[in-house]
């Protein structure tokens, strides 16, 4: 899957790492709209070519760190839910997971600063999809973490509530719905309860949604 978003993995090389660390700093920075390859060659002092030897498009480079996040999420989602016997306790570590990102618990190595991606999802992430390219985005499964996180909170839903029978529905609206509630409380208050920067109002919300 992220084979199909670089033309040369980024991971191979020291100015492939570079070109991905100060990308990720410079959209939270700027953010995407006025992110070019060409200011992310002047700031890690390279040539624009250079960057594209690696991505085709900042589209494709927006995929590949928003995938970053939902890899790593998906994985220590998974890890946990293989340990914790009580649906309802699987559920409530996804929830907090998406809201928080380093919880201590099982924690699983990434090379990048998941703060920073967690960020870049929380400004950026819906302009992944939101995007007329989105069917081809799709056959390509640039969206398979996502999709499988989704899918694996899904399941639990079902698990802990059997007779629900919109459990995919309601797994992908929280998922979407906790980073948009806390960009909410961020940057337009009114349009939400959760007090600013206050992820446990969040959960509330979500709970609530959840009957638990």
């Amino acid at each position: 899957m992220l084979k199909r978003l670089y033309l040369k993995n980024p991971q191979d090389t020291l100015l492939g790492r570079q070109i991905t660390t100060k990308a990720l700093q410079l959209i939270n920075t700027i953010g995407f709209e006025a992110f070019t390859f060409k200011k992310l060659a002047l700031n890690i002092k390279t040539t624009e070519a250079s960057v594209y030897r690696y991505f085709e498009n900042k589209h494709h480079m927006l995929l590949y760190l928003v995938n970053q996040y939902w890899t790593h999420i998906y994985n220590v989602a998974q890890y946990h839910c293989q340990t914790e016997p009580k649906a309802k306790n699987r559920i409530q570590f996804i929830l907090k997971l998406i809201l928080n990102p380093e919880l201590p618990e099982h924690k699983i190595h990434t090379s990048f600063d998941i703060n920073a991606l967690y960020q870049l999802v929380l400004w950026e992430g819906s302009k992944t999809y939101l995007t007329r390219n989105v069917n081809q985005f799709n056959k390509n499964l640039f969206f398979k973490p996502f999709k499988e996180l989704s899918l694996l909170l899904a399941r639990e839903i079902k698990i802990f509530h059997p007779t629900y029978k919109f459990s995919k529905s309601l797994a992908s609206t929280l998922l979407e719905m906790a980073h948009l509630q806390h960009f909410y409380s961020l940057y337009l208050p009114s349009l939400t309860d959760a007090k600013k920067n206050q992820p446990r109002d969040v959960m509330r919300f979500l709970n609530q949604l959840l009957n638990m």
